[in-house]
């Protein structure tokens, strides 16, 4: 299975197929590329709305994921596996954040796209059921619950 990228807010900075490709090895890496996966790339205004629906947060943030579960009872045999779920990235946040990394980092170039790259793997983190606070932390022992709730980045 691929990864899908879908642009509901298109940016002249942002290269679909190779962040495509980028987040389809991000499933390989994870061992996870059997099951689909919806990257779909958004402006501020439409992540503060669904920032809203799903959290009661009335702001934007930069990546949201929805997971699809797994089936009642767990997987069932012969069946293709269910999608991995849904990673929303705002493209206008991931923008600002790719300037300020980069500026943090002396100006290695750092770019839109490694910032989506980024985001994208965040997101998937998150569908798969990790804490992602601890990988700014360093207590990679700390694991959150997998659920089907929409988890802010």
């Amino acid at each position: 299975m691929t990864a899908e990228v879908v642009e509901r807010f298109r940016h002249p900075g942002v290269d679909v197929e190779a962040l495509g490709d980028r987040s389809q090895r991000i499933l390989q890496l994870l061992d996870v590329r059997e099951r689909p996966l919806s990257v779909a790339l958004v402006d501020d205004a439409e992540i503060r709305a669904l920032n809203l629906r799903w959290r009661g947060q009335d702001r934007p943030t930069d990546v949201l994921s929805f997971g699809q579960g797994e089936p009642e009872g767990g997987p069932i045999a012969g069946a293709p596996p269910p999608p991995l779920g849904d990673v929303i990235i705002s493209v206008e946040r991931a923008e600002v954040q790719a300037r300020e990394r980069d500026a943090s980092l002396g100006g290695v170039g750092y770019a839109l796209l490694d910032e989506l790259t980024f985001l994208a793997l965040h997101g998937v983190l998150h569908l798969l059921g990790h804490d992602t606070n601890a990988l700014y932390d360093g207590s990679w022992t700390e694991w959150g619950s997998r659920s089907d709730t929409p988890v802010e980045g």
